[in-house]
This record gives C-alpha cells, sequence and structure tokens, in this order.
C-alpha cells in the first residue's frame, strides 16, 4: 500500500481487469473496503498525516464491518457480485457510524 495522500489520488476499485489492476484475496477484501471508505472520510484527518500509512483500530473495525461494506457498496454497485450483503442498514446510520469510528481513531486530531 501507499501512504494516505497517494491513495487518495487512485481508484480502489474498478470493474474491469486491466493491465495494472491487482488482484485482492476475497478473504482480505473488507480491508480493501476499508481502505476505500477511509479515502471517502480523509477529509476528517488532518494533513500532515497524509505521508503516513491506512491506519486502522482492527478491533473497532470489526465491531462496526457492516457499516463500512454498506457504505462502500453504495458507491461501487458493482462490488455486490462479490459480497453478498442482506443487512437491515440505512446510509445515514452508516455515515454516523463511521463518524464515530473516525472520531474515535483520531482522538483530538479529529477534524470537524
Amino acid at each position: 500500500m501507499r501512504d494516505i495522500n497517494a491513495l487518495k489520488r487512485n481508484k480502489t476499485f474498478i470493474h474491469k481487469f486491466g493491465y495494472n489492476t491487482i488482484i485482492i484475496d476475497k478473504n482480505k477484501l473488507h480491508y480493501y473496503i476499508y481502505v476505500d471508505v477511509f479515502k471517502q472520510f480523509s477529509y476528517l484527518i488532518p494533513y500532515y498525516f497524509g505521508n503516513l500509512d491506512v491506519f486502522i483500530y482492527d478491533e473497532m473495525f470489526n465491531k462496526y464491518k457492516d457499516y463500512f461494506i454498506y457504505e462502500c457498496l453504495t458507491r461501487n454497485n458493482f462490488l455486490k457480485e462479490y459480497i453478498k450483503y442482506d443487512k437491515n442498514i440505512s446510509l445515514q446510520e452508516s455515515k454516523r457510524i463511521i463518524l464515530k469510528y473516525f472520531k474515535s481513531l483520531l482522538g483530538s486530531h479529529y477534524i470537524n
């Protein structure tokens, strides 16, 4: 993986295979979903963290993983081919939980 600044310039998921496409292990797909959502909410992360690797609070992420998956699927509809998802979550609820996650993750560095 690249640092946060570099990741923000690239798409996480693409629908069609290309010459520079990376095939990922389906068992690790939820972590790539995390990176995709991380990038969407990167406006909450101070600029001085830009050269760091993507950071994660794994225990808390696993607790809220369904909300991250739902948020990602709303933007990357084609992923529904690869992910069976039948939870009853709203986008508003998903965003609220994700914001809560980032607020906890970043502590006093959280940007409102």
